[in-house]
């Protein structure tokens, strides 16, 4: 496995990960970034290290490695983003670290307004780093959901028809791209923990798998989550988390050291 292109190794090195063992980071994430961590722990395992990964609780601070929590409701980006700047506001990252911002592919329809949504995660960031001139931030891609099967399609739409919120459509997917777009376009890619193109697989290039039976090119397609990487329609399997995390300590590992 590799991270993807605009990094500068090909894989993880025992610098890197000293690196973000003496950092101080505060992971925001739902259920997609525990996938993540798992492959932070398998990443480690493989260079028989112990992973420092704790759980963010009231009053307890932010260690040296990556402090987490769950935070927010899924379904509500913008209550997320609340809940972030206002954990951060009351001193939940520390003084000095890397703060990073998560959002889920739950939190997005075919109808999400991207443009504020994506204006409230920008404004988020930079009052972080505004009102706590010791920390820097991370952006983070919005992760995909895999390309739907016919009967996927067939449930989606009926899920439609009676109004209730559908979540792992080709639409979905083309929003949530939208919304990656602006977030490539707006920070430098030492800034951007860019998991939704691992999860395409592009980091290690493999090819898209097509619906089964279909015809359609690929390329009239929004990006997707690719099934050899995902356990179900929208989290990662061991190789997913694994070729996340290399992204995702990379990227730390180049905010660290700066």
């Amino acid at each position: 496995m590799s991270v993807p292109d605009g990094y500068p190794d090909t894989g993880i090195t025992r610098d890197q990960l000293d690196l973000v063992a003496r950092a101080r980071v505060f992971f925001a994430h739902q259920s997609v970034g525990e996938d993540v961590l798992n492959g932070v722990r398998l990443v480690c395992a493989d260079h028989g290290l112990a992973p420092q990964i704790a759980p963010w609780r009231p009053g307890s601070g932010v260690g040296r490695g990556i402090t987490h929590l769950r935070v927010g409701t899924n379904g509500d980006p913008f209550g997320k983003l609340r809940c972030v700047r206002d954990l951060v506001h009351q001193g939940a990252a520390g003084r000095n670290g890397i703060v990073v911002a998560k959002l889920c592919f739950v939190d997005i329809v075919a109808t999400t307004d991207i443009t504020s949504l994506f204006a409230a995660y920008r404004d988020t960031l930079a009052r972080i780093e505004r009102d706590q001139p010791g920390l820097r931030t991370v952006a983070v891609t919005m992760p995909l959901t895999v390309d739907p099967d016919r009967v996927t399609r067939l449930k989606s739409g009926a899920r439609a028809l009676t109004g209730r919120p559908v979540r792992f459509g080709r639409a979905e997917n083309a929003v949530r791209e939208r919304f990656n777009r602006l977030i490539r376009g707006t920070y430098p890619t030492e800034r951007v923990f860019d998991l939704a193109a691992v999860e395409t697989g592009a980091a290690d290039r493999t090819p898209a798998v097509p619906d089964e039976g279909s015809r359609r090119s690929t390329s009239t397609r929004p990006p997707a989550l690719h099934r050899g990487l995902a356990r179900d329609l929208g989290h990662l399997n061991d190789d997913g988390a694994r070729a996340a995390a290399l992204a995702f300590l990379a990227t730390l590992a180049l905010v660290a050291g700066r």
